[in-house]
This record gives structure tokens, C-alpha cells and sequence, in this order.
């Protein structure tokens, strides 16, 4: 995420929020670089999310609120993490409901956020630490290479094949 811009889709039904939020979001993390779009429905980002293959999605929960035939959020929650369960879903709701919390990290959302005073610190830290997590990810993921490579050039200098039998082990097979 270094060099390449951090996809975020905003699925929300109420535009003045949503264009609230996104000039939030960009102005706090304005050292970062950011590509954020909005959607007023799931259905409306679908195709987007299953070719740009966002990051974060802040979808609001109550997403028929306005378009009746919509799919909830939490529908739409089910569809993103089925098609791509590396994405970080931080869901958005006006209802404090323990059932709704417990239900969305089931599905498995990031993080639940209700809507309040306090929404925006709040997801500017579960940005943050999204953030943070890809980073370390990502890191990890480059170590991991740089030992497999390390041992697959031990492997040839030694001719031996009992390092080859490592790999898996290393890879997590």
C-alpha cells in the first residue's frame, strides 16, 4: 500500500453524511494517499468492489433506510466477505444494538461503529488500525519470502534436498 493509493468505498444512502465522512477521512489521513468512492447501495457498488477490490468498505448497516428494495448492510456484508475476505468492512449504524454487533463480526466485519458524537474518532482509529494491519501483513509476508528464498539457495549450494523439505513448513502447509 506503499506506493499504490488506499481503496476505500463508502456505501451509504445519506449523501450529506457521506461526503461529510469522505472530506473527514481525507483531511485526517491527508499524508496518506487515498482513493475513496461513494455508493448510496450495495447493489450500486458491487461490480466496483468485485474489479477495484477495495481495501476498507465503510457500509452503513440501515441501507434501505431511503431505497426500500435495497439489501441491508448486513447483506452486503455477506456478499463483500464471500467475494473477497480479505477486505476490511467497518460497518455504520444509528442502532447501539449488541445483537447487530455480535451478528456483523460473525459475518465479519472489522469493526462496528455506531452513529454518534464520537463516529468520526472512532473510525479514524479503526482506519488506523486497518492501516496498521496491512502494513504488518505485508511485511510479514515480504520476510516470509526472503527465508524461503533463503533457504531454496541453501538447498542448491548444498545440493542437498533436505532443505527443499522446509518449504512447506515455512509456508505453512
Amino acid at each position: 500500500m506503499k506506493n499504490k493509493p488506499i481503496k476505500i468505498f463508502i456505501v451509504e444512502d445519506n449523501d450529506v453524511f457521506a461526503l461529510t465522512l469522505k472530506a473527514d477521512i481525507e483531511n485526517y489521513f491527508d499524508n496518506l494517499l487515498l482513493n475513496i468512492q461513494l455508493f448510496k447501495t450495495g447493489e450500486e457498488s458491487w461490480e466496483k468492489f468485485r474489479t477495484e477490490k477495495p481495501h476498507v468498505v465503510i457500509l452503513d448497516y440501515n441501507l434501505n433506510s431511503k431505497i426500500s428494495d435495497a439489501s441491508d448492510g448486513s447483506e452486503v456484508l455477506v456478499w463483500f466477505k464471500r467475494e473477497n475476505p480479505e477486505v476490511k468492512v467497518i460497518l455504520l449504524t444509528s442502532e447501539d444494538s449488541t445483537d447487530i454487533a455480535i451478528q456483523s463480526f460473525r459475518n465479519g466485519a472489522f469493526d462496528y461503529v455506531v452513529k454518534n458524537e464520537a463516529q468520526f474518532k472512532k473510525i479514524h482509529i479503526s482506519l488506523f488500525n486497518v492501516f496498521n494491519l496491512v502494513r504488518l501483513e505485508n511485511e510479514t509476508s515480504t520476510y516470509k519470502n526472503i527465508v524461503i528464498g533463503i533457504v531454496l539457495s541453501l538447498a542448491v549450494l548444498l545440493g542437498g534436498m533436505a532443505a527443499i523439505r522446509f518449504v512447506p513448513m515455512l509456508l505453512g502447509n
